[in-house]
Order: structure tokens, then sequence, then C-alpha cells
């Protein structure tokens, strides 16, 4: 992130997938912030089966309240108001449908 404002997401990212399962694949996570107090957290899993399987198994809701969890510690405080809104998606439908590209798949 190089807004200054978002500075701490890049933490509350590491911390996270340190506190991740080795059995949980999370190939990248991204931010997108909506407002100065909302941001979409897109977390891509290698595969479309992986996706639907973390959602089944619950390791989607798992994942999401890491991250509330970690944004509170960073934070000092309840996420000091900010709304988190995850997506869940794969690296593989960034490759089929995106030429890859993460960016194109965030507009």
């Amino acid at each position: 992130m190089t807004n200054p404002e978002w500075k701490h997401l890049d933490e509350v990212r590491a911390r996270v997938l340190a506190r991740l399962p080795a059995d949980v694949a999370v190939d990248k996570v991204l931010y997108v912030p909506i407002t100065v107090t909302e941001i979409e957290v897109y977390i891509f899993y290698p595969t479309d089966q992986d996706v639907k399987e973390n959602e089944r198994s619950g390791t989607s809701q798992a994942v999401r309240s890491l991250f509330e969890q970690e944004l509170d510690k960073v934070l000092r405080g309840p996420k000091s108001g900010t709304e988190l809104r995850f997506v869940f998606d794969s690296s593989e439908n960034v490759r089929k449908n995106y030429d890859g590209v993460y960016y194109n798949r965030l507009r």
C-alpha cells in the first residue's frame, strides 16, 4: 500500500498470513480502500475448488475472524470503526478470466 493512511494494512496482512494453518494456501491478499473507514479485502486461494471448499469448511470465516482480530491489535481497539468487506476468489480465476492480472480483477 502506498497511501500512508493504509500503511497498517500491510502489517495486518503479514500477521494474518503468519497465523494461518499450514494447510490453508493463500496466494494473494489485496485491499481496496472504499472510504476512510471501509475496506474491501480480496483473498485469493490457489483454485476455484479451494474457494468452494474453504467456504464450506468454515476456513474462509476463520480467515475473516483473523483479519478482524489482527486489525484490532494493530489499531489498538475494535477496528476503530473500520468496516471490512471480504471477497474470496482464486488465482485460477484471475489467470482464466483476467489475463493473470489482479488489477483487472479488482476493477
